[in-house]
């Protein structure tokens, strides 16, 4: 079980919130910041529980997940988007990358629950 997950958010005071949660529930947190930290991280503490905020202003999130999709064992990683508003079409490309979509604020601790379970 790999209780490891990383957040990626632009929002410090969602982000320093949702940390808080999942801590709270055992789960070791890591913050990326950019692309370069995220996949260093990935790798150096083999992370495979990835938490997006999907309206980063600094990158496309879906374009971003489709060439993780090419990593070797990407199947391993559960990848949620934790969102206050989310357009249908992002949700129905969410869907298409089997991303797990959760509202926050009411579902950070189903979210940690969650991680927990896998």
């Amino acid at each position: 079980m790999n209780y490891s997950s990383i957040i990626i958010d632009d929002d410090n005071n969602r982000l320093n919130k949702v940390k808080a949660a999942l801590e709270s529930s055992s789960v070791d947190v890591f913050i990326a910041e950019n692309l370069y930290e995220l996949i260093s991280k990935i790798y150096k503490y083999s992370i495979k529980n990835l938490v997006f905020n999907p309206n980063l202003a600094w990158i496309n999130v879906i374009e971003f997940i489709s060439e993780l999709k090419k990593l070797p064992n990407f199947d391993e990683f559960t990848i949620f988007f934790l969102y206050e508003n989310m357009g249908i079409d992002l949700k129905k490309e969410a869907k298409k990358h089997n991303i797990i979509c959760m509202k926050y604020p009411s579902h950070i601790n189903k979210l940690a629950t969650k991680i927990v379970s896998l």
